[in-house]
């Protein structure tokens, strides 16, 4: 009769012996040696038109006040933002995304926002290109409190295409 020892390294040579089959009929068949990932990636884009086609805004309220959010794919940076006919205040910035906080001028029910989103590829780290301005349409729909047509006011942002 076998040590508990003895069996164990009999076991342990055979799973190994196992393990080396596996490995070399991988090699033999010329597939993948066995790395895999779970969750890849998204590619990165081939262009920075690929990058300002993805700039996209939101608007929302929040506490009584009127939001704007502007975000863009990775490898761009948002830069400075233009706007007539409302006070902007900068609430948060990040390199892929922008959040503001708006006051309309009175009366003001529409703007035009211009933001400046700039472009660089991974392979093209020290080539920036020139940034490029993406133009938003905003409207505010002022709130309905009662009736059929009932509904939270709201901010519709719409991206322009040249």
């Amino acid at each position: 009769m076998k040590s508990p020892r003895e069996r164990t390294r009999a076991h342990l040579a055979a799973m190994l012996a196992l393990a080396a089959v596996g490995a070399e009929s991988l090699a033999c068949a010329g597939g993948d040696p066995g790395y895999g990932v779970v969750d890849p990636l998204p590619p990165p884009p081939r262009s920075c038109e690929e990058v300002w086609s993805s700039v996209s805004g939101f608007g929302f309220y929040h506490e009584g006040k009127a939001r704007l959010q502007f975000s863009a794919r990775q490898y761009s940076e948002i830069g400075a933002v233009k706007v007539t006919g409302a006070q902007v205040r900068e609430v948060s910035r990040a390199p892929q995304r922008l959040d503001l906080e708006v006051e309309p001028d009175a009366g003001v029910t529409e703007l035009a926002m211009t933001v400046s989103v700039g472009c660089t590829l991974p392979d093209e780290q020290d080539a920036p290109t020139e940034p490029r301005e993406v133009v938003f349409d905003v409207r505010f729909v002022p709130a309905v409190p009662e009736g059929p047509e009932r509904r939270e006011a709201r901010i519709l942002v719409t991206r322009k295409e040249p």
